[in-house]
């Protein structure tokens, strides 16, 4: 849902473009990957140039935070475009240790993302508390408060959190976070209509429309209605093809329509996270692309049995899917849905949630789901269709 803007930091759904314009060009999507064995998880010799130079330059002046806070954005974005935690945890120590030097807040902003990456959900809310505590008006914080709340399924608190973005004077930003907050509950109808009215009187910024695209998108998809939410995302795409949340979406209303090849498409630049190997193996299986769908499910195989050794759970979302759509092993499609439920709780792990527990004969299992949405006053037909009778 609300998640990467595109404006400093960024977010994880729809908000992803507009952080990328708040906080300097940071591209961020939800958490993938741990990397692999060897150095900040890359293979010996395959350290990426712009990493090994990034690193390099800190190491030669580690006391100057304008290049601590160069050093750390880089090896951030670095790490959720490759899916690379552990360049992510080093990005994190970097920012750690600049506690009390000048631009503080900018770093503080910056470990924020890189907890939100790494699933510490809690502990980037209080990092993100601690900025607004300097700066209640700081919009990249506001808005990444909110993100994080409705990852972690707290549609209400997420809803009252974006509210300060209009004391902000940020309204174009209140009308994205509101409605993103609203797509699943009542409201929903009626915050995709105000926000088509404001892009229809041109009246939006232009460097939101690609973000105010997806969220529309988004709502059409919760509604169950897959060809409005792909001509949203096709937009969407259109006017921001550099956020990857929007490319993942776009895709997935092509999957629900039939159309590998086209989600391909939308997936065709050389971005190699778990989110984006899952969704080319889901186009090549449903297209009978054999040898390719075998290389890809060698690759996420690896990855799993990497995450599976050292406990990391931050790709059980893309896990489930995998398991349940490309292996069709429900079992273990629950059983990673289950454990991701405990740390996100958005749409995609809802219904994820509720399909592995149906495929796999327990229906009942997926009963927290049935809470959660009464709790939260969601009546999404996305979902509530797929609720066990």
């Amino acid at each position: 849902m609300l998640k990467e803007l595109k404006t400093d930091t960024g977010f994880k759904t729809p908000i992803l473009g507009v952080f990328s314009a708040l906080a300097g060009g940071m591209l961020l999507i939800s958490p993938l990957g741990i990397g692999q064995s060897g150095q900040y998880g890359y293979a010996p010799g395959k350290m990426p140039p712009e990493v090994q130079s990034a690193l390099e330059d800190y190491d030669s002046e580690p006391a100057n935070t304008a290049t601590a806070l160069k050093t750390a954005r880089a090896l951030i974005n670095e790490g959720r475009l490759t899916g690379n935690a552990e360049i992510v945890a080093k990005a994190d120590s970097i920012l750690s240790s600049m506690s009390g030097r000048e631009n503080m807040t900018e770093a503080l902003k910056l470990r924020a993302i890189s907890q939100q990456y790494l699933h510490n959900f809690d502990e980037a809310l209080s990092l993100l508390e601690l900025v607004l505590s300097f700066d209640g008006k700081d919009a990249t914080a506001l808005l990444t408060r909110a993100n994080i709340l409705l990852v972690q399924g707290k549609i209400g608190a997420a809803k009252e959190a974006c509210v300060p973005l209009g004391t902000a004077g940020r309204y174009d930003l209140l009308l994205l976070c509101d409605s993103t907050a609203k797509a699943l509950g009542p409201e929903a109808k009626g915050a995709a209509d105000q926000l088509n009215t404001v892009l229809e009187s041109r009246r939006m910024d232009p460097a939101l429309i690609g973000y105010a695209h997806s969220v529309l998108g988004e709502i059409a998809m919760f509604q169950g209605d897959n060809a409005l939410a792909q001509a949203q995302l096709e937009k969407a795409q259109a006017a921001d093809p550099q956020t990857l949340r929007i490319r993942m979406l776009h895709a997935d209303s092509l999957l629900a329509l039939g159309q590998p090849e086209a989600a391909l498409k939308a997936l065709d630049i050389p971005v190699e996270t778990d989110a984006f190997l899952l969704r080319r193996a889901l186009a090549y299986k449903q297209s009978g692309q054999d040898e390719r769908l075998s290389d890809v499910s060698k690759e996420m195989d690896r990855r799993i049995r990497a995450n599976f050794r050292v406990g990391h759970n931050g790709h059980a979302r893309e896990e489930a899917r995998y398991f349940l759509d490309v292996k069709e092993n429900a079992d273990k499609a629950l059983e990673r849905a289950r454990t991701n439920w405990l740390a996100q709780r958005e749409y995609e792990d809802a219904w994820l949630f509720i399909d592995a527990a149906k495929a796999a004969g327990k229906p009942a299992e997926a009963d927290p789901v049935r809470d959660w949405m009464n709790a939260q006053n969601v009546v999404a037909p996305g979902l509530v269709s797929r609720l066990p009778e």
